[in-house]
């Protein structure tokens, strides 16, 4: 997404989502589920973590691109709040 310059997103080969790269923020499975509810509780901002989608290295975030604009522009807008929360 080129409105998130701060994040690294992989391609994904088939379907209507992403990988979120965050990566840096989070070494363990424990780690990445308490990102998750971070994102979840304190930006509102619904991820599907990584490792329950058997992505091998924690910190990986499944971000589905199949919304309406306006949901597309709110997730942008919260995705800036978290990174200049964390920098």
């Amino acid at each position: 997404i080129k409105e998130l310059p701060e994040f690294k997103f992989l391609p994904s080969d088939a379907g209507l989502f992403l990988l979120l790269n965050l990566s840096e923020y989070c070494q363990t499975k424990a780690d990445e589920l308490k990102l998750f509810e971070t994102l979840l509780n304190d930006y509102k901002i619904n991820l599907t973590p990584g490792t329950e989608l058997y992505v091998s290295s924690p910190g990986y975030f499944r971000v589905c691109f199949a919304h309406e604009e306006c949901y597309l522009d709110e997730f942008i807008k919260r995705m800036k709040k978290f990174y200049q929360a964390v920098k």
